[in-house]
């Protein structure tokens, strides 16, 4: 034996010489001895962590104070070391007591050395082979208490022999509380769907002698009546000549797992609801070209389905018939697609031109996504139509550049301001119109107010307040100053955006208005230089006529041929008709119309005070308010002035009192005026058409040229109805 693997032996003798001899052979044999010869002895050696020993011979009557065996199981407890009782006892009451100790061998002192050393070796391997099987055990046990997954072994009746923490967790039950005990009062399995037992995978096991799996959804309702998901396999336990000895059932918890796989598959199952449902244009394609899915959008919109279109290489001459465009959004794609794969960023969207089916352009935003951990699998690619909104774009874009024109154009500008975040815009034109720009000038409502005259300040401060309080807008000409100190009249308006009855934004204008206000000023005095000539003018023209009347009349009274008389004095009367017409005309704001209610009264009177004082005429009238024209008016008052003259010459010749009625009517377009007298007549063989007279003639005339119509009735009298449309 080398000293490497030189084994040490505690000697525990009381008789010094048997010692001596036993240590002398011991020695001889290649061992090293150490010697106590008390339990006491021993201990103190065995205590002592700098000794190592490898084997005790351990006395059994050791004489006074610990005995052999005393010694043994103290040892024993302190260390785990093989003991060889040594003896001359052979009773059998000294034998037992051995045997309660964890020992080798008993070994009769007078037997030969060489029973000793067979003892000796049987020890030693005996100690090699227990420690051997006890760490293989320990690391069995470390193992199972190790492992992951819950193990529960059986014995060949089922019942339990063995459970590691995880199974106790699982179950609920402690493998103190369930040893012994039939596995399907510990293990109690169900169906997750139809909630009824589940045949136990270990009954199945012994019966067959084969590996056993558990169905799929199969739930573990715990001792506390928590469930799990779990997934198992049952397996028999053989010895080393195949014959079974129990079985192993090795489950674990998939709860998890099998929440998170529900999750996936209702996770597709809604992204193919989106996919169907979005009402943007999607379609999935892989790096192997192949297109796998269209969207209703993409088929509505483009018009193309997968048939017409399985892979990219059919898909790009469809969308790009033009060579040049489609050899330049390939380009673009694939730059910005190795761009996404190198920095692992998203894909930068492109705005391009799409090609319909029915030979359609749409402009359309694509926009690529990954299916997967990297752009090297399925790419989800959107293809958003903006055809729509780029015409609108269009749209606004002219319609700015048309606001901006006439803004600039008109001088007019724009401001908002919100009540809510207190921001005031002005548009470019307003910032014109202040000699100013955004970057010199930041606009406030202080600040914009400040700029006015006081006068015109007080003004515009009360109306922004009663537009925000009441929301009442406002039109305002104002005075103001610009940032450079130059003076200018402005308009000013706003409208108010109510919002649960409160005002939250006020819209408006801002007109530079000097010039049209210069512009005014001059109109306004040259308009007064001209009334002012006019009335001049009104005026002599006026005294003219009323000179020509009064000399006609003059001349009418002078003659002696009382013909030439009459035609005079008609003469006056229809000049006379005209200066009344030119009187109200002169009067009236319009010199173009007039109201026939305030022409016909005054005509009537004066046309009849021209007339000697021979007759009581009583004189009715119902005249509606009419706006005419002058040469209408003119032609009516003609008109009137025949008939009123005709009637004061001839109808009352035979009476002292008559009556002479005028009305004037609208209706629609129609205007119908009604002259009537209750004078003796006109001859029924007289009318429009047999007449000598200049007067009936005259009447026709003045009709015709207003495109109206006139008769005469002769009923109580004479009645002339004249009518005309306007």
């Amino acid at each position: 034996m080398t000293k490497l693997n030189q084994k040490t032996i505690l000697l525990v003798e009381d008789e010094k010489i048997i010692a001596l001899n036993q240590c002398r052979i011991l020695a001889e044999e290649g061992f090293l001895v150490i010697h106590a010869s008390s339990g006491e002895e021993a201990l103190e050696i065995t205590n002592d962590k700098s000794i190592k020993i490898d084997l005790v011979l351990m006395d059994i009557d050791l004489g006074s104070g610990l005995d052999g065996t005393e010694t043994a199981e103290i040892i024993l407890q302190g260390q785990n070391v093989p003991i060889l009782f040594l003896s001359s006892h052979m009773e059998k009451q000294i034998v037992d007591k051995t045997e309660k100790i964890t020992s080798y061998g008993y070994v009769v002192k007078n037997s030969s050395f060489t029973v000793l050393d067979a003892a000796i070796k049987m020890a030693f391997k005996l100690f090699d082979a227990k420690e051997k099987t006890e760490n293989e055990k320990e690391n069995l046990n470390t193992i199972l208490q190790s492992i992951g997954d819950a193990v529960i072994a059986t014995d060949l009746n089922g019942d339990i022999i063995q459970m590691n923490p995880v199974s106790e967790q699982l179950t609920g039950w402690n493998f103190q509380e369930a040893k012994g005990k039939p596995l399907t009062k510990i293990f109690q399995i169900i169906n997750s769907i139809s909630r009824l037992p589940v045949a136990n995978p270990v009954d199945l096991v012994l019966e067959q002698g084969v590996v056993v799996g558990l169905a799929n959804h199969t739930i573990l309702v715990s001792k506390n009546g928590d469930e799990y998901q779990i997934a198992d396999s049952a397996s028999p336990i053989r010895n080393k000549h195949g014959e079974m000895r129990g079985v192993v059932l090795v489950f674990r918890d998939v709860t998890n797992e099998y929440k998170n796989q529900q999750k996936i598959i209702d996770g597709e199952r809604r992204a193919k609801a989106i996919l169907e449902a979005s009402p943007v244009p999607i379609v999935v394609n892989d790096d192997n070209q192949n297109i796998s899915q269209l969207n209703p959008a993409f088929i509505e919109t483009f018009g193309y389905n997968l048939s017409d279109i399985p892979n990219l290489s059919d898909w790009w001459p469809k969308a790009y018939p033009n060579p040049s465009y489609r050899d330049m959004v390939a380009e673009t794609w694939i730059q910005r697609l190795n761009t996404a794969k190198k920095e692992n960023t998203k894909f930068e969207p492109m705005e391009i031109t799409v090609r319909c089916k029915n030979g359609e352009d749409k402009i359309v935003i694509a926009q690529a996504s990954l299916l997967g951990n990297s752009f090297k699998g399925e790419h989800l690619v959107t293809l958003f139509d903006i055809t729509k909104s780029k015409e609108a774009e269009e749209i606004i874009r002219l319609n700015v550049q048309l606001l901006e024109a006439s803004q600039s154009i008109a001088k007019l500008g724009g401001w908002e301001f919100d009540l809510i975040s207190g921001v005031l815009f002005w548009t470019d034109e307003t910032y014109k119109i202040h000699d100013t720009n955004p970057q010199e000038f930041t606009p406030t409502v202080d600040a914009g107010i400040s700029f006015y005259l006081p006068e015109s300040q007080d003004i515009l401060s009360r109306a922004i307040q009663l537009a925000i309080n009441e929301g009442i807008g406002y039109d305002l000409e104002l005075e103001t100053y610009t940032t450079k100190g130059r003076k200018i009249d402005v308009r000013t308006t706003c409208s108010v955006t109510m919002l649960n009855g409160k005002a939250t934004k006020l819209t408006g204008t801002f007109q530079d208005i000097t010039k049209q206000k210069e512009m005014e000023k001059k109109l306004k005095s040259l308009l007064k230089e001209k009334e002012f000539i006019l009335r001049e003018v009104q005026h002599r023209i006026k005294n003219n006529m009323n000179i020509i009347v009064s000399l006609l009349s003059l001349q009418a009274e002078m003659q002696n041929d009382n013909l030439a008389k009459v035609h005079l004095q008609n003469a006056a009367s229809r000049v006379q008709s005209m200066v009344v017409l030119y009187d109200k005309l002169y009067k009236s704001d319009n010199s173009n119309s007039l109201s026939i209610k305030l022409y016909l009264p005054s005509l009537i009177k004066e046309i009849i005070e021209l007339f000697p004082s021979t007759y009581d005429i009583e004189i009715l009238t119902q005249i509606e308010d009419i706006i005419l024209n002058s040469k209408i008016l003119s032609s009516i008052g003609i008109l009137i002035n025949e008939l009123i003259t005709n009637t004061m010459k001839y109808a009352f010749s035979n009476q002292t009192k008559g009556i002479i009625s005028v009305t004037a009517t609208k209706r629609d377009e129609l205007v119908r005026i009604i002259y009537q007298d209750n004078g003796k007549g006109i001859p029924a063989n007289i009318d429009f058409d047999n007449t000598s007279g200049f007067g009936l003639q005259l009447i026709k005339l003045l009709s015709d040229q207003m495109h109206g119509s006139i008769k005469i009735e002769r009923e109580n009298g004479t009645r002339f109805i004249l009518e005309f449309e306007i």
